[in-house]
């Protein structure tokens, strides 16, 4: 079994959805070399379907797609399975279309040309997550890991309004009170 995934007892089942078949395709065999079952869709319609019948350990799923997009795509996944981590890419990133994506839970957000760097990265880290049972049964760890996400937002957020904290705050829509207890909370300043 590949050195990323050879710690679990199975597979990592993964979810790919691009409305590109290439993309898709080519996503999912990387993944597959990695030691995952992957499952491709070209749409939110056909991964919705896969996703009322299968269990997946994550998700990747393209931002940009015609008729429901990623994001669009993400609010559906978190609304049926809240404990599946999605990863959003996106060629054409936009800095709020990250911090949207966050918000609505996104595990994280990538730049599509960093998709295959990141690759091993992403499967070695929810090998790691699925060996410490991060789950429902699990609370502490799944604190931890939203407080992570929460950590990544609000950094991506000041290093694009060059620490600007009143316009950070506005740009993860908390207000400037509770943004600032974070960025305390979490030593960014």
């Amino acid at each position: 079994m590949p050195e990323a995934t050879k710690t679990l007892n199975r597979l990592l089942n993964v979810l790919v959805v691009d409305d590109d078949p290439q993309v898709c395709l080519v996503i999912g065999e990387s993944l597959k070399t990695l030691g995952c079952e992957v499952t491709r869709a070209t749409s939110a319609q056909e991964a919705m379907k896969y996703v009322r019948t299968r269990r997946y350990d994550f998700a990747l799923v393209d931002a940009v797609m015609p008729e429901n997009d990623g994001i669009f795509l993400l609010g559906l996944l978190k609304s049926k399975k809240p404990d599946m981590p999605v990863i959003i890419y996106s060629g054409k990133a936009k800095m709020e279309m990250a911090v949207d994506a966050f918000r609505m839970g996104a595990a994280d957000f990538i730049e599509k040309l960093d998709v295959f760097d990141r690759m091993k990265q992403l499967v070695t880290w929810f090998s790691e997550l699925a060996d410490k049972g991060v789950t429902k049964e699990k609370p502490g760890k799944k604190k931890k890991y939203r407080q992570d996400l929460e950590r990544s937002a609000i950094l991506a957020a000041l290093e694009r309004t060059r620490w600007n904290q009143k316009k950070a705050a506005q740009l993860v829509g908390m207000s400037y009170s509770t943004f600032r207890r974070r960025v305390k909370k979490y030593g960014l300043i």
